[in-house]
């Protein structure tokens, strides 16, 4: 036995020493083997661990309350950019703890709330002011009740999507709710004084109503003599970088993104008409399809030619877009990858494929395939202007179209503007000079449109005085309105000692249209109901309850309209007129209306407070922005640095219990 040992030693020496190791390593390696991936601590909360399978689902949430309501939900979130899924964890996790979410049931009720919402804005880019009163038809009531339903059915959807049940979805829909709910606590937590709410009553609740009579300045434009080329330039100068209607007098020139682009109709009733029907399949495609057509031949001949010419149109068009895809890749495939995109030599117009010699190449390439002539595609091209989104959208056939990528599509008024030369979305791979070949737009009635975006052009000031039609008749009114705007004390007394009616009638002239006077338009601090929209402007509203306050509501009507104090005059710049008007009767706030509107005065007048508070300081820090919150929350990420100085920490201090195994996070907005 002990020449056994002294003989093999070393051997059994080395197999105790693999034995001590795999004891001393095994524990550990369970532990890791076992751990599953969301079970990884990759942040800490307030001192407690935040897993990856939590930063997991808040992503997924983000996606579906994106998908669900874009217009909405994100004014509401207001996400981060770069963090969004830490971001709602914080605001989730911040609403749940203050006891301002719900469970499934708020989040059912949220719905109608979205529903509602979006329906409201959608009635207030048809109607404007009177959006509220729209949304008491039967007809709105309707579609938002519909709506609502449809929303329900797609917050289910999409939470499958994500890996979300639906009571699950609900409650996410609920979380959003409750940061709502927080929000609104917060900025509602201010209590107004009375001094602050009475001014807020008498802003909303007093109004005047005055007769008024608007002078455009196109009224005195033939008056105006013509600007010179220099008087030209300087005034193009001027208003060159200006964006459209922010400049002084409503006035700018700046352009915004625009395109060049040529594009090759596929015509499906042409493709159907190219095909004469053959009897004897017609009578093939009857037969086998016996379930489909119940009645007799005869009976069901038409129903059943229409269907085959349907089938031959699709068959024809994907051969058609199959050949237009060969002859774009015979080119482009020589052409270096730059990620979703390709490197274009510079030479690269005159060796790109033409629209025209591809429509020819198809006409050809189908005929020698399928044994059909076709008739030859038409194309289009528009590149002697450029075109912005409204420009695109108005074209013919393909201003109507969409374009469907992956689940999700586009009217290609704005899919074209996804172009790489403007920034677009690099997963689409849209690029100027390069033919679209996988995402073709379809209108309605089945007709494909493949496109090149020949060139592109960010918002910028225009490149010369030719891109500004409207630049001499610009210059003109700006000169009548500075006219009207010496005039107006002649205006403005005209209107004391005779009529508005006279005022009209003055600034008419000779064989011109007087402006007729608006009866009755009520004016208050917020809105002007009845009047012209250029009238109902915050300058003007505050000119006439400004002179209303002046007057005292207590004298009689036709003492009233007797005062010279009622007659006042106003410019308007942005829209280059001037309005002349008298009032005609006073309605303050009483002190019972006061009573009965208390609580939405108070709201109103912290809203109030706080929007001046915010104004007074612009660098203040959002309290629930992700920075602020993140230090609130002490919301730590775990980095590889601090998981490697972890590992250390615990190695120097063997007598520590052993600590969870960190991992590294993912980077931020992942």
């Amino acid at each position: 036995m002990l020449k056994f040992l002294r003989k093999y030693r070393k051997i059994i020496l080395a197999g105790f020493i693999v034995i001590l190791m795999v004891a001393f390593v095994a524990p550990q390696l369970v532990q890791q083997l076992g751990a599953k991936p969301t079970d990884i601590k990759v942040a800490t909360l307030d001192g407690e661990p935040v897993r990856a399978g939590e930063v997991q689902r808040a992503a997924a949430e983000v996606r579906m309350l994106d998908s669900l309501s874009p217009l909405i939900l994100p004014g509401i979130l207001m996400l981060d950019t770069t963090n969004r899924s830490e971001h709602w964890l914080l605001l989730r996790r911040e609403a749940e703890r203050g006891g301002f979410a719900g469970d499934v049931q708020d989040g059912r009720g949220f719905i109608d709330d979205v529903a509602f919402q979006t329906g409201r804005l959608a009635l207030q880019q048809q109607f404007g002011q009177f959006a509220d009163q729209a949304l008491q038809m039967p007809q709105y009531q309707e579609r938002i009740k519909q709506m609502a339903e449809e929303m329900a059915a797609r917050l289910a959807q999409e939470g499958a999507v994500v890996g979300l049940t639906p009571d699950d979805a609900l409650r996410t829909l609920a979380a959003a709710r409750g940061v709502m709910r927080m929000k609104e606590a917060y900025v509602t937590a201010a209590r107004p004084s009375p001094a602050l709410a009475i001014s807020t009553a008498r802003r909303y609740g007093d109004s005047a109503t005055i007769n008024y009579v608007l002078l455009r300045s196109s009224s005195l434009a033939d008056e105006v003599e013509a600007p010179t080329a220099d008087e030209l330039r300087a005034h193009f100068d001027r208003f060159k970088d200006v964006e459209p209607g922010a400049g002084e007098f409503g006035i700018g020139y700046r352009q915004p993104q625009r395109i060049r682009l040529e594009w090759l109709v596929v015509d499906r009733a042409s493709l159907a008409g190219a095909v004469a029907p053959d009897r004897v399949e017609l009578r093939k495609m009857y037969d086998a399809n016996r379930g489909m057509y119940t009645g007799e031949y005869e009976v069901e001949r038409e129903r059943v030619r229409a269907d085959y010419m349907a089938r031959q149109a699709d068959m024809l068009s994907e051969e058609v877009g199959r050949v237009l895809r060969a002859e774009v890749l015979r080119v482009v495939r020589r052409l270096e990858q730059d990620g979703p995109y390709r490197v274009l030599p510079g030479d690269w117009e005159s060796q790109r494929p033409k629209l025209d010699a591809v429509a020819e190449a198809i006409v050809e390439g189908v005929e020698k395939s399928k044994g059909v002539r076709i008739p030859l595609p038409r194309v289009e091209i528009r590149d002697a202007s450029w075109l912005d989104r409204e420009s695109v959208a108005a074209l013919p056939g393909i201003g109507s179209a969409v374009v469907r990528f992956g689940n999700n599509q586009a009217p290609f008024s704005e899919y074209a503007f996804q172009v790489k030369e403007l920034g677009g979305m690099a997963a689409l791979g849209l690029q100027a000079g390069v033919t679209e070949i996988n995402a073709p737009a379809a209108d309605a009635s089945g007709n494909l449109y493949f496109f090149t975006i020949l060139s592109a052009r960010e918002a910028s000031a225009p490149e010369s005085m030719d891109e500004v039609p409207t630049l001499a008749d610009d210059l003109k009114s700006i000169r009548a309105f500075e006219r009207l705007v010496s005039e107006l004390p002649v205006y403005e007394q005209l209107a004391r000692t005779d009529s508005l009616e006279a005022v009209g009638q003055l600034v008419a002239g000779v064989g011109g249209i007087a402006p007729l006077p608006m009866i009755g338009v009520t004016v208050s601090r917020d809105r002007v109901v009845g009047g012209d929209p250029e009238v109902d402007t915050a300058s003007l509203r505050d000119a006439v309850l400004d002179a209303a306050e002046r007057l005292d509501p207590r004298t009689p009507v036709e003492e009233l309209v007797r005062m010279p104090e009622t007659a006042l005059s106003h410019a308007l710049p942005a829209s280059r007129s001037v309005v002349v008007a008298r009032i005609k009767s006073l309605s303050p706030m009483t002190l019972e209306q006061y009573r009965s509107l208390a609580v939405g005065v108070t709201v109103r007048a912290t809203m109030f407070e706080v929007q001046e508070i915010v104004d007074s300081h612009p660098d203040a820090v959002n309290p629930f922005g992700f920075e602020a919150m993140r230090d609130r929350l002490k919301f730590a990420e775990i980095t590889r640095k601090s998981a490697e100085e972890a590992k250390d920490d615990a190695a120097a201090s063997p007598s520590s219990p052993a600590s969870e195994p960190a991992a590294e996070a993912p980077a931020s907005g992942s």
